[in-house]
């Protein structure tokens, strides 16, 4: 906890900078602190102004607001489908009713009335989303800011090419990955072909465990044992997570309460294991983490 808490050189650099810089996007792969720079970047925005600080998933909303909300009053933690049911006055907000508020802005005058922008995990936003909040805070709130903060390998929407960055002028970059030690950190990625990383963390860690099976009750099985060595090291069961990479109904825990002994929920709860999907997750982190579900497909 020590070492990740403390900024980075890079990151030091990069928050300082950007005080220069109205508009940026920074790139920045899976644990390099994109989440930590826009929370400060929103700090100190907000000592002066009023910031939107927009999520794509509604976990990260809940998460951000539960740590922050009381400590940042002028940041407002949350979604464009989240303002959008706000603006419309409507519970059920698809992605077209998203599109028409954004593309109106200047109609909802008591939703929308933000100097500053800060969109996390951006490469989750439709294209025409980003560019249509860019585009109204420019020609409306010139001594605004709006900053990107996004990872072109978890593409996971895979409905765009981030054409938006076309029409950023400034592109930063994080490199070092502060939140894992080197052998989770180098595992996260190389499925999708990346072959080194940095790491801050001054040590390699715990080699990542994976169990190959066909059979549902052997799965719990060593779940239930891996979560019970996890325990005797006085690690806590609400700081354990179990993803499925597969959607909502589709895991094989489905619909199960316990895994073994275990009582597992839906969301995070004092003596119980976080079971949700990693889609829902994504932006999130946990001490331990138990991937579920991986298959050829």
């Amino acid at each position: 906890d020590y070492f990740i808490d403390r900024m980075t050189h890079q990151q030091s650099y990069l928050i300082d900078y950007l005080e220069e810089q109205k508009t940026a996007a920074i790139q920045g792969g899976a644990g390099t602190g994109k989440t930590i720079l826009a929370v400060e970047k929103a700090r100190r925005l907000g000592e002066h102004e009023k910031v939107v600080y927009l999520c794509f998933n509604s976990m990260l909303v809940e998460f951000l607001k539960l740590k922050y909300g009381l400590e940042l009053p002028n940041v407002e933690f949350t979604s464009l489908y989240k303002l959008a049911a706000k603006a419309l006055r409507q519970s059920n907000i698809d992605e077209n009713a998203v599109n028409n508020f954004v593309n109106h802005l200047e109609d909802y005058p008591n939703v929308w009335d933000f100097e500053s922008v800060i969109i996390d995990e951006g490469q989750d936003f439709a294209n025409e989303q980003i560019v249509a909040v860019k585009d109204f805070q420019f020609i409306n709130n010139e001594q605004g800011s709006f900053y990107v903060f996004y990872d072109r390998n978890q593409l996971v929407q895979q409905r765009n090419e981030l054409e938006w960055l076309d029409q950023m002028d400034c592109r930063l970059i994080l490199s070092i990955n502060c939140r894992n030690p080197h052998s989770v950190a180098i595992t996260s990625v190389s499925p999708i072909g990346i072959k080194e990383v940095k790491t801050k963390l001054p040590f390699v860690g715990e080699k990542p465990e994976m169990h190959i099976t066909n059979d549902i009750e052997d799965a719990t099985s060593w779940i239930s044992d891996k979560i019970r060595e996890i325990t005797d090291k006085e690690i806590e069961k609400h700081q354990i997570t179990i993803l499925s990479v597969k959607g909502d109904g589709n895991s094989i825990f489905s619909g199960m309460s316990k895994i073994g002994n275990y009582s597992i929920a839906s969301t995070k709860q004092k003596g119980k294991i976080l079971f949700t999907t990693a889609r829902k997750f994504k932006g999130l982190e946990s001490d331990v983490v138990i991937l579920v579900d991986v298959d050829a497909e």
